[in-house]
């Protein structure tokens, strides 16, 4: 049996392959076609805060962030610019063209997919949120 977005939902969004995949209008979207973490939480003054969770983002009140695995850079060590978090990573898959690596931080855990060397399980690594959709609820 195969299901697909039209089964579970109505049609989300219309467009190019490439259109929908980099621009998706909704966080279903954005989590069905790329695997997207989704969070949710408050966005204002170019700030989107979760919890103890604080990301840059446009937008603003009570909504869902949607943030690409390919939009999240790993870099070494713990976070220290505005814009990144750090946590711990939980899962670290090798990928012919790019690596799955999960990151558990503050509750929520960031998929991100990596070129270059790939972090081992228990590392902690700092994420940097290159872009991210906000939908307001």
């Amino acid at each position: 049996m195969t299901r697909n977005a039209e089964d579970l939902r109505g049609i989300e969004q219309i467009g190019s392959p490439e259109d929908v995949v980099r621009a998706p209008t909704s966080a279903f979207v954005a989590r069905f076609l790329s695997d997207a973490t989704l969070v949710d939480g408050v966005a204002a003054d170019g700030t989107f805060t979760s919890g103890s969770l604080t990301l840059e983002a446009e937008g603003s009140g009570p909504g869902t962030l949607a943030i690409l695995p390919t939009d999240i850079d790993i870099v070494p060590g713990s976070a220290g610019d505005t814009g990144e978090v750090s946590g711990t990573v939980t899962s670290s898959l090798f990928g012919r063209d790019a690596s799955d690596v999960l990151v558990h931080c503050d509750d929520v855990d960031f998929r991100c997919s990596t070129r270059g060397p790939r972090p081992e399980v228990g590392e902690t690594v700092g994420l940097s949120v290159r872009r991210s959709f906000f939908y307001p609820h």
